[in-house]
């Protein structure tokens, strides 16, 4: 049965079930009691270390599960601590402008009031048009991302006044039970994002006149202490969607976080209760925060299959889906960084010697951009 939208109004069982819990890693060190918490988060912070940290040099030395992970991955590894944190940013900076070619942005242009920044562009090719819409008001500031194992993802910008409906409209007409937020509604004063929800559980609020979302659940906090997951249902001409809403604390505008654990714990959160379908994902401008997180998933893919594989193709093609993807060279290196954080948790290499020298390169390289980097934005606010 489908409503006007074109949804089928029908619930499975699933989605009226609470979330399921993550799976276990496999152990590596000393095996620890497990923490059983809701919204899928097993372990302790000390469980998702999962590696020795006794050094052995500055050699990289394979993960004691080395035999069942790809040598792809190892071989992207050891790639990478050969070369030095540094030459990541040189990286970047040759790319810093790199836009595809013969790109419109002809929607973007015609709404306005609809983009949180006038110099944030989104791209027509692959922008998400909202469904059961006329043409002249299907835009959204928001575009298509799809992995080589074609998960799909919306990367978007943080909701204005003008675009909270349209917001909700898009995650219930393409059934995304997923959302990731990477910013807080106002960081320093500046409004990051309009609030699409409540901030106190099971207080309905109203977005046009067709939806209603309210916060079901607030889960525990995960062990990292920097993740939100809350279940919201959102109600529309009487059916009910479910939807995880899967936020970061810690992750500065233009900037990154100072631990790749946080992330890396959320993507895989956010696959795992996605079960296939569309993943959003948003921060302000929804294209640096944003980015660099849907990237992580996109780059490890294709390393699984290449070891070879050129980062700075994978920024490239990030940009050919979403827009200026990336905005800064910090996050460039925080993508390398979780990434390599994957791969070691998942035995590839162990957490010792170069990966350990590496991880304190990038904190250092890290606490000198925060210091000369200007807390305001550098986005130029859109003028209705």
């Amino acid at each position: 049965m489908s409503d006007e939208l074109g949804v089928d109004k029908t619930i499975t069982k699933d989605e009226m079930s609470p979330p399921r819990e993550m799976k276990k890693k496999r152990k590596f060190a000393k095996k620890k009691k497990t923490t059983r918490k809701k919204g899928g988060f097993l372990r302790k912070a000390e469980d998702m270390l999962d590696v020795s940290l006794h050094t052995r040099g500055g050699h990289v030395r394979r993960g004691p599960s080395a035999a069942e992970a790809s040598d792809n991955c190892y071989k992207w590894c050891c790639a990478l601590l050969s070369v030095s944190i540094r030459s990541l940013w040189h990286e970047f900076r040759e790319l810093r402008g790199y836009k595809p070619p013969h790109y419109t942005v002809e929607a973007y242009e015609k709404n306005d009031s609809k983009n949180r920044y006038n110099d944030i562009l989104c791209m027509d090719a692959t922008r998400v048009r909202l469904k059961a819409r006329c043409e002249n008001d299907d835009y959204i500031h928001a575009n298509w991302i799809t992995m080589p194992d074609n998960q799909k993802y919306i990367c978007t910008q943080g909701p204005v006044a003008e675009s909270v409906e349209d917001f909700w409209h898009m995650i219930f007409t393409e059934k995304s039970n997923v959302v990731v937020m990477l910013c807080n509604f106002v960081e320093g004063s500046h409004e990051k994002c309009y609030p699409y929800f409540a901030s106190e559980p099971n207080i309905p609020v109203a977005f046009g006149k067709m939806f209603t979302v309210t916060v079901k659940e607030c889960y525990e906090p995960d062990p990292t202490g920097t993740i939100q997951h809350k279940l919201i249902e959102v109600e529309v001409l009487g059916t009910v969607a479910k939807v995880h809403h899967i936020a970061s604390l810690d992750w500065p505008d233009h900037t990154a976080p100072s631990s790749p654990l946080p992330a890396v714990t959320m993507l895989k959160l956010a696959r795992m209760l996605s079960a296939g379908r569309p993943i959003t994902v948003h921060c302000s401008a929804g294209i640096g925060r944003t980015a660099t997180f849907v990237g992580i998933d996109y780059a490890s893919q294709k390393i699984r299959k290449d070891g070879n594989t050129s980062m700075t193709e994978v920024l490239k093609e990030l940009r050919h889906q979403r827009l200026h993807a990336i905005q800064s060279p910090i996050q460039y290196t925080f993508l390398h960084i979780c990434i390599l954080e994957m791969f070691v948790e998942e035995g590839v290499v162990a957490r010792e010697g170069s990966v350990l020298e590496y991880y304190e390169a990038y904190d250092n390289m890290l606490k000198k951009y925060s210091k000369t980097f200007p807390v305001t934005s550098k986005h130029r606010l859109a003028t209705t």
